[in-house]
């Protein structure tokens, strides 16, 4: 990915807790809310209104994914998409805009709750971004920022 393309601020609290005043800020800003106990192993924090999700794991932020109305989920992430982006780009667009990914996961045809037409991802340092493709548009479906695993190293 090329590297003058800056993340947003929330990027930051990847890996960091689900807890605090810059995780507060996440969820007042996106509108969260959570039906998982607080102590539960795995929560997700959404606002299916707006197109966004949390997931946390462990007590630790994982991900946090802005989807489009394509998505059977959400209705979609009416703001401006980070790095440029917008819902209606094509692979090729968006390979344009961010240079060709580190990864790519083939195409998924589980169930229509799981499947899309490929994802790429772009590692970064301080996390890694995922760029996933509506299986019946081509177009980008689900902007996503993952914490860093030793997988996207």
């Amino acid at each position: 990915m090329r590297s003058e393309i800056k993340l947003p601020w929330y990027t930051a609290l990847l890996s960091g807790p689900a807890e605090g005043k810059e995780f507060d800020r996440l969820v007042r800003e996106f509108a969260l809310s959570s039906q998982e106990d607080k102590k539960a192993s795995i929560q997700w924090y959404l606002n299916k209104k707006l197109g966004v999700s949390v997931f946390v794991r462990k007590g630790k932020i994982n991900s946090i994914q802005l989807y489009s109305a394509e998505h059977p989920d959400f209705e979609g992430f009416q703001g401006r998409l980070p790095l440029g982006l917008d819902f209606e780009m094509t692979r090729d667009k968006v390979h344009a805009l961010l240079g060709e990914p580190d990864h790519v996961t083939p195409a998924v045809h589980i169930c229509p709750d799981l499947e899309h037409a490929g994802i790429d991802r772009y590692y970064r340092s301080t996390c890694t971004v995922a760029v996933s493709y509506s299986k019946a548009s081509g177009r980008l479906e689900v902007l996503g920022f993952e914490s860093k695993t030793k997988s996207s190293s």
